[in-house]
C-alpha cells in the first residue's frame, strides 16, 4: 500500500506531540528550503561580486585622478619650459651674448631705424621704429604688429605727428598708447612700463610717449608696435609709404 505521508512524533519535557506530514506538504517544504538556499547563495555571490566591482571602481577612479594630475603636471612643465626658452632668448638678444646659440635677428633696413628721442618731426606718416632693437616676432595674421626687444625702461618715441587716442591698460597689450595720425594711419605701442602722455594730447614724431616694459601678456621686456591704415593692420617693416 502506497504511503500518503508520515507521522512525526515529537517528544519533549512538556509531553509528546504527533505531526502528520503529507507528500504535497513535504514537497513544498523541500522546494522552499531549496529556494531559500539558492537565494542565500545568490545573495552571497552578488555581495562578493559587488564588493569586487566597488573595489575595481575605486581603484580605477584613483588611477584616473592620478593620471589627470600627471597630465596636468606635464602640461604645466611644457608651458614653463616654453616660457623659459622665450625669456632666455629675449635676454640673450638684450644682453648681446653673441657667443651663445641665438636665432638670427630680423635685419633692419635704414628706413626702420628708430628716430632719435627729442628730434621732433611734423611728418604725419609713421617713420622707422619707436625703439632700436632686434625684431623678435614678425607681423602675421595672428600677430598684427612686430615685437622689438629692448631693455626695460628704454624710451619709446612716437613715429609720426598725431593725437593720442588711447593711453590705458589693456588685458593683452598691458600699458598701451595709440596715436591717430592725420594721414589715416594709427600706431600702437604696447607692453609699456610707463605711459608719459595723456588721451587727447598732441605729439610729434620723436616725442617720448613711454618706456619699454613687460606689462600685459608677455614673458620678457619688449615693445609691441603696430600700424593700421584706415583700420587695416599693416606690417611696420614693409614699404607701406
Amino acid at each position: 500500500m502506497e504511503r500518503n505521508g508520515w507521522d512525526v512524533i515529537i517528544s519533549g519535557v512538556s509531553g509528546t506531540r504527533s505531526l502528520s506530514i503529507t507528500k504535497p506538504r513535504l514537497r513544498l517544504l523541500v522546494a522552499g528550503a531549496v529556494g531559500a538556499g539558492i537565494l542565500f547563495l545568490a545573495g552571497i555571490g552578488l555581495g562578493i561580486w559587488g564588493l569586487v566591482v566597488m573595489g575595481q571602481n575605486a581603484r580605477l577612479r584613483a588611477e584616473n585622478a592620478d593620471l589627470q594630475k600627471r597630465v596636468a603636471l606635464v602640461s604645466e612643465m611644457e608651458q614653463e619650459l616654453a616660457r623659459t626658452r622665450e625669456t632666455t632668448q629675449r635676454l640673450k638678444y638684450i644682453l648681446g651674448l653673441d657667443t651663445l646659440a641665438l636665432p638670427e635677428p630680423e635685419p633692419l633696413s635704414p628706413g626702420t631705424v628708430s628716430p632719435a628721442a627729442g628730434s621732433r618731426s611734423e611728418n604725419t606718416v609713421p617713420q622707422g621704429l619707436p625703439v632700436s632693437g632686434p625684431i623678435t616676432q614678425k607681423f602675421s595674421s595672428n600677430h598684427p604688429g612686430i615685437d622689438v626687444a629692448a631693455p626695460r625702461g628704454t624710451p619709446v618715441v612716437a613715429t609720426a605727428k598725431g593725437i593720442v587716442e588711447k593711453a590705458e591698460q589693456d588685458k593683452t597689450l598691458g600699458l598701451v598708447v595709440e596715436i591717430s595720425h592725420p594721414s589715416g594711419y594709427r600706431t600702437i605701442y604696447g607692453h609699456l612700463s610707463k605711459i608719459l602722455v595723456k588721451k587727447g594730447q598732441s605729439v610729434y614724431g620723436g616725442d617720448i610717449i613711454g618706456n619699454v616694459g613687460e606689462t600685459g601678456n608677455v614673458t620678457g621686456p619688449h615693445l609691441h608696435y603696430g600700424i593700421k591704415k584706415d583700420g587695416t593692420p599693416i606690417d611696420p617693416t614693409s614699404d607701406y609709404q
